[in-house]
């Protein structure tokens, strides 16, 4: 299984691999769309702007031609999007947007994690797939699927308080449930290490 985390840095996106070396860039194009960069700086593919219909669709380009395209299949009921490249197809199915399942042939072979950061509407996506299944373009469409795909979140005063509700109802049953003990009765970690 291949595994990479994909993050901001300014205007790009560096792609890392398992071992923390950035093996990909993804830069915006001037003329829209993102380019996929390896370590030599070369462009390997292209995911075009989507089209703008109801369900959007990329061009996945090579040397300037289309040679695939990745579709949203539906944005609210089962969603899902889909790619197709060359004699592949590519399911990525999710229920909210954060987390999706790669399907080839009805068969999972791997995810995509759509990571929230605290500042505004950026993310930070962690990426594995098998590697008979990794293609050099998988990297760009995390940020497609981000545009169509919004991620489902609650209204930010529901999640305060039901955080806030949850731990009160985990302090309360500890306090009732628990008795107190001395801190002398129970080892420290310390101590237990060094025995």
């Amino acid at each position: 299984m291949l595994e990479f985390t994909i993050f901001q840095q300014r205007h790009k996106y560096l792609v890392n691999d398992a071992d923390q070396s950035t093996v990909y860039t993804l830069k915006k194009k001037w003329r829209g769309g993102w380019a996929i960069i390896d370590r030599n700086g070369y462009e390997l593919y292209v995911l075009s702007e989507p089209t703008a219909e109801r369900h959007p669709v990329y061009q996945l380009m090579l040397n300037g031609k289309p040679c695939g395209q990745y579709r949203c299949r539906s944005k609210f009921l089962e969603p899902a999007m889909e790619l197709t490249f060359r004699d592949k197809v590519m399911l990525f199915r999710t229920d909210d947007g954060i987390h999706y399942t790669i399907l080839v042939g009805g068969k999972a072979c791997g995810t995509v994690t759509n990571i929230p950061l605290q500042r505004g509407d950026e993310y930070q996506f962690e990426l594995k797939i098998e590697a008979s299944e990794f293609e050099d373009f998988l990297p760009l469409l995390p940020m497609a699927s981000l545009e169509c795909i919004a991620p489902k979140s609650l209204p930010k005063e529901n999640v305060v308080q039901s955080s806030k509700i949850a731990a009160d109802a985990a302090s309360h049953q500890n306090t009732k449930e628990q008795p107190k003990k001395d801190a002398h009765d129970k080892p420290s970690a310390i101590r237990q290490l060094k025995a």
